[in-house]
């Protein structure tokens, strides 16, 4: 018995480790629910995905944003009006949604299946948490560098 244990730990172990690899590089059919801050990077450089930012302007300004990626605030009620403005209205559209540690880019994540985009995938470790864009030392921008200042500081800036 402790050795069909043995052997059903291996084999679930030497399956996940194949899948290490997916996210960045795959059509979007193939995008997992989460991805890391190193995958969400490649998928924006590599395969056009978007990287949307839904924390709120006060983190934005406290944090700064990951270099090139799209502002709106999951606070904001016209929150999925907004992705689709940055979409053009594709939901063919690969998004990867990021926030400060994972939890609210997966509600965004969420919210666009629900709308019709079939491509969305959630940043683990968003900008702060271990393994975050911030930990991992990729590149941001401030929120002026960013083209947001005084009153034009909103939900989505």
């Amino acid at each position: 018995m402790r050795l069909k244990a043995l052997v059903c730990a291996l084999s679930g172990a030497l399956s996940l480790g194949a899948c290490a690899d997916e996210g960045a590089g795959l059509p979007a059919s193939d995008l997992r629910a989460e991805i890391s801050a190193a995958e969400a990077r490649r998928a924006m450089i590599e395969d056009d995905v978007i990287l949307i930012d839904v924390r709120t302007p006060g983190e934005w300004a406290q944090t700064g944003l990951a270099r090139g990626a799209e502002r709106v605030s999951l606070q904001d009620p016209a929150f999925v009006g907004e992705v689709e403005a940055i979409t053009g209205g594709d939901q063919s559209a690969k998004i990867a949604f990021i926030c400060r540690s994972g939890n609210r880019s997966k509600t965004a994540r969420d919210r666009l299946k629900r709308a019709g985009y079939p491509h969305v995938t959630s940043v683990a470790g968003g900008m702060l948490a271990r393994n975050g864009w911030n930990s991992e030392g990729y590149p941001t921008v401030s929120l002026a560098d960013a083209g947001c200042t005084g009153a034009d500081i909103t939900a989505s800036c």
